[in-house]
């Protein structure tokens, strides 16, 4: 063999090897990962910062708690806060102040309505009004299994650290709500996914399965 094919045979190797690797990356597994979370994204129920009095969950079509008291005090200024930053974000829309004719004339209720662009946010696949505020992004990879085949798929486990990233209004709101619920969704996290290669590249095995 020439010295010719001899250098073409070792680089055809060496770029086979590399395009080989290049299918199990880091990146190709974050990026698939990525894209199952953000298409479905953290939902749930957020009860409004209130203190006193009673009020719809956040992603209910309408949102009413009291804004004075009996006595026309100030109250429950968390949740008006809450409401403000979706109210800047378009999330809602403020309407007019409402009297509350069974606590007084002094007591006033304050009134949101959800706007078209808050719907965008809304998920109600458990049967209830949940707020989709983030997405769980991967901050790195730990390690992924050797990709195997099972039942004519080529599979492998990927462990990851995540955070969760979650929409500037959402920070804001939860911010002024349960301190508790911003800290912990505020901490990263490890989590496991189990991707599988398909003619488009990798992606969440359950998103290949049927519902």
């Amino acid at each position: 063999m020439n010295k010719t094919l001899t250098l073409l045979f070792a680089t055809t190797l060496l770029l086979s090897a590399c395009g080989e690797s290049s299918q199990y990356s880091d990146k190709q597994m974050k990026k698939a990962i990525e894209d199952y979370n953000h298409a479905h994204p953290l939902c749930m129920p957020v009860i409004p910062a209130i203190d006193s009095g009673v009020a719809n969950v956040l992603g209910s079509d309408t949102v009413r708690f009291l804004k004075t008291d009996t006595n026309g005090k100030r109250i429950n200024s968390n949740a008006v806060k809450q409401m403000t930053a979706l109210t800047k974000a378009g999330l809602y829309k403020k309407q007019k102040d409402e009297k509350d004719e069974k606590m007084g004339k002094k007591a006033w209720v304050a009134v949101y309505q959800l706007t078209e662009k808050g719907e965008q946010f809304i998920d109600n696949t458990m049967g209830n009004r949940a707020l989709c505020i983030g997405a769980l992004r991967v901050q790195d990879i730990q390690w992924f299994s050797e990709p195997t085949a099972d039942r004519g798929l080529t599979v492998t486990r990927v462990a990851y650290h995540g955070k969760y990233q979650l929409h500037k209004w959402a920070e804001k709101a939860l911010a002024f709500g349960q301190n508790n619920v911003y800290q912990n969704l505020s901490q990263p996290i490890q989590s496991q996914a189990m991707l599988v290669k398909t003619n488009k590249g990798w992606v969440d095995i359950r998103e290949t399965q049927t519902p």
